[in-house]
């Protein structure tokens, strides 16, 4: 089978959606053959929702609220008053279409996000130097989290250190190429893990792992499947998911975890300290992340 990730100009038949030309190419959502799976949907709501989840690439219906133009939002509300669940449709479309394309091979598909943007790749790569962080080895990990080996029982990168360091600045970087589920550190209430289903990528920012979820968390970030609640349905299997996790603090329960369960989440993670403030001189973008990487991996 040919590797999606490099069709790059490949033609989509007009009832399959291709997002490797919308994302690389930012396809007009005019074009009802590239820009969404339009022989899928009958509802006219569903219809003109699905076009603008798609063009504008949107996660949540917040955020194609904030997205997208006062005319555009009128057009769909006009078409059904109540479009909530249009909406949702359309982004279980959009995530099922983008998970297909990144979930076959992460790592092909972090280096088809690359544009050459040199100013922000050196900021990155400064970034990583400046925290005495070998980006050669930084990549290697990350690749090998990525490809999410089941031979490898590490399934986690942390980024450890200072606040203001660039620890979540890279993490963001790394995460905004993927369907991510961006998570806060209160992992402990029910249906927590339900935020971690059908995604790309996890990103859990300031995680604190409480004694409630000890052993789910070794399950995940040593690349485990998990049996996890959901909300009004039966229990989903969480598989295999690449995990980033950003820190102040060493330990990963803050000290109210025992040794032998903070070693076990210790060999399931690959670990990078940042221990020195820094701040780029120029906004940065996910692209240029992925170029860093390309490069780096290419040339190593």
């Amino acid at each position: 089978m040919p590797d999606r990730c490099h069709e790059m100009q490949r033609v989509a038949p007009a009832d399959r959606l291709k997002l490797r030309a919308v994302y690389k190419f930012g396809g007009p959502i005019e074009d009802e053959e590239s820009s969404a799976p339009q022989s899928r949907l009958k509802n006219a709501a569903i219809k003109i929702a699905t076009k603008l989840v798609y063009k504008y690439k949107a996660r949540s219906g917040a955020e194609l609220y904030n997205l997208c133009t006062s005319e555009e939002w009128a057009s769909l509300i006009y078409a059904n008053l109540y479009c909530s669940k249009d909406i949702q449709v359309a982004l279980d479309l959009f995530f099922k279409d983008s998970l297909e394309l990144q979930c076959s091979n992460r790592w092909k598909w972090l280096l088809s996000q690359e544009q050459g943007l040199p100013e922000q790749e050196t900021e990155i790569v400064n970034c990583l130097l400046a925290q005495e962080i070998n980006p050669v080895y930084f990549v290697k990990c990350v690749r090998d989290v990525l490809q999410c080996n089941p031979k490898l029982k590490i399934n986690c990168i942390k980024l450890l250190g200072l606040p203001n360091s660039g620890k979540s600045l890279i993490a963001q970087l790394i995460c905004r190429n993927f369907i991510c589920s961006y998570n806060s550190n209160h992992g402990s209430e029910e249906s927590f893990f339900s935020n971690f289903l059908n995604r790309a990528i996890v990103l859990c920012e300031e995680l604190y792992i409480t004694k409630a979820t000890v052993e789910d968390y070794k399950s995940i970030l040593g690349g485990a499947p998990l049996d996890i609640e959901k909300k009004h349905v039966d229990k989903q299997i969480l598989c295999r998911t690449p995990i980033i996790i950003t820190s102040n603090y060493i330990l990963f329960g803050r000290g109210y975890l025992a040794p032998v369960d903070e070693n076990a989440f210790t060999s399931r993670c690959y670990y990078f300290e940042f221990t020195k403030e820094f701040k780029p001189s120029c906004t940065v973008t996910a692209s240029a992340m992925a170029s860093v990487f390309k490069t780096l991996y290419e040339n190593k």
